[in-house]
């Protein structure tokens, strides 16, 4: 995964991707849902 992190003054963006696959994966789909988890 290599993220790329946005951080503002109120908020977090996180944008994800595997770049030796050229896109997303199931491992990036997964990450992104236990993030959100954790920001709940």
């Amino acid at each position: 995964h290599h993220p790329d992190i946005d951080i503002r003054y109120n908020k977090v963006r996180l944008v994800l991707s595997t770049h030796s696959k050229g896109g997303l994966t199931e491992l990036d789909f997964g990450l992104a849902e236990r993030i959100d988890t954790l920001a709940e």
